[in-house]
């Protein structure tokens, strides 16, 4: 996989700045191993290869994605499986991934799909931690309809629109649904079934980091308060109906979790209501 993890070109162009990216070679210790499951080496050429190719992509002044360019960014594979991970290409709209059509069409494209309401406060909680809004309650009603007025990310919280545009430029089951409650249920048979549709190998996977391994798992949650909670709910309930007759026991699941009266969040080892 390339080193800058989301970087997410067809929507950011590589902008310095962008989302935090960075497009420097880096040497702390978790770039490190991550260099070394990917390339199986510590030595960084591979990176620097990738690297020099993005640099060129940001330097272009052209508001349009370079499509030849974004193709050679995995050149440094040298031939191995390689791909891109940018759940922020979940809102492109019709007429861009028409327009991007020639890359796109090519691929193994899946998404991990999730409980709209939990990844509604599983992306709060991340903007919790950036202080995205600055010294705010992020538990609040008020953050929370200030997160979701915003077009661009409210695209990203449903999962039928999001297949529904993508189905339609290139053709219904375009894009393989995996689920995030195997991930967390039965993490090794979902990464199995992850790697084989992508046409790799599960015996050949780095053994010393096990499935469920989440970098992440210890960040505080936002846990939203009773207002915010239930308001999200009911903007929620028309995806969630589509949900459960689109995603079958999952959805169904989804559906009755996010039932009137019912708990928005699961429980966690440790969650907030703190602002950052």
């Amino acid at each position: 996989m390339p080193p800058a993890q989301e970087a997410s070109y067809l929507k950011t162009l590589l902008r310095p700045g962008t989302h935090g990216l960075d497009l420097n070679l880096r040497w702390d210790w978790w770039s490190i191993m991550k260099r070394t499951i990917r390339n199986r080496s510590v030595l960084p050429w591979r990176d620097r290869e990738y690297y020099e190719e993005a640099l060129k992509l940001a330097a272009n002044p052209s508001d349009q994605p370079d499509l030849e360019g974004y193709k050679r960014l995995f050149a440094p594979a040298h031939g191995k499986l390689t791909g891109d991970i940018a759940p922020i290409y979940s809102s492109l709209s019709v007429d861009q991934i028409r327009a991007y059509r020639s890359v796109l069409e090519p691929a193994r494209i899946f998404m991990i799909a999730r409980d709209p309401v939990q990844r509604f406060w599983s992306a709060m909680s991340r903007h919790a931690l950036y202080g995205t809004f600055g010294n705010v309650d992020y538990s609040s009603l008020s953050a929370a309809q200030r997160l979701f007025e915003d077009r661009e990310r409210s695209l990203q919280h449903h999962p039928t629109q999001i297949l529904d545009r993508w189905d339609s430029v290139l053709g219904a089951g375009s894009v393989k649904v995996f689920y995030f409650d195997d991930l967390a249920s039965r993490p090794d048979e979902t990464l199995r079934d992850i790697l084989s549709y992508v046409g790799s190998d599960y015996r050949y996977r780095f053994r010393v980091v096990p499935p469920k391994f989440n970098r992440k798992g210890r960040q505080r949650r936002v846990v939203p308060s009773p207002e915010a909670a239930e308001w999200v709910r009911a903007v929620f309930q028309d995806e969630l109906l589509r949900c459960g007759d689109r995603f079958g026991e999952h959805g169904k699941a989804w559906l009755e979790r996010n039932r009137d009266g019912a708990e928005a969040v699961p429980s966690s080892s440790a969650v907030t209501r703190e602002a950052r």
